[in-house]
Formats: structure tokens, sequence, C-alpha cells
């Protein structure tokens, strides 16, 4: 597997714990249970949005030749 792919598939990866944790808050939401913890999930989802926009910022993108 090419670095790049490795690279996209990690950030795949972690899309996919924040649609769990976006289900999760919905549902929360929804049913009004846990709202004190809804403040840090929302902060939880927004660290991981930014760490894959970061990840995908052309200047982290790995180069041809990477392990």
């Amino acid at each position: 597997m090419s670095a790049l792919t490795r690279h996209i598939q990690d950030q795949q990866t972690i899309m996919g714990r924040l649609c769990d944790l976006l289900e999760l808050l919905e549902a929360c939401a929804l049913d009004g249970v846990v709202p004190n913890a809804q403040p840090t999930l929302v902060q939880l989802a927004k660290e991981m949005a930014l760490e894959v926009n970061n990840n995908l910022d052309s200047i982290n993108l790995p180069k041809e030749g990477e392990a």
C-alpha cells in the first residue's frame, strides 16, 4: 500500500469515527440525555474535523517514495 493510500485510509477512519460521534451527539440531543456531556462531544468532533482538514492540506500529504 502506498503512503498516499495509507494516508487517505487514515483520514477515512477518522471521518468514520466522527460520523459515529455525531450520531451519538444527535441521539443525546434528541433524547435529552447527558446534556452536560454535549459540549465535550462537540469539542471532540471539532478537533477531529480540524485534524482531517489539516491532514488533507496539500503540504501534509505524503510525498512520492515515502514509506
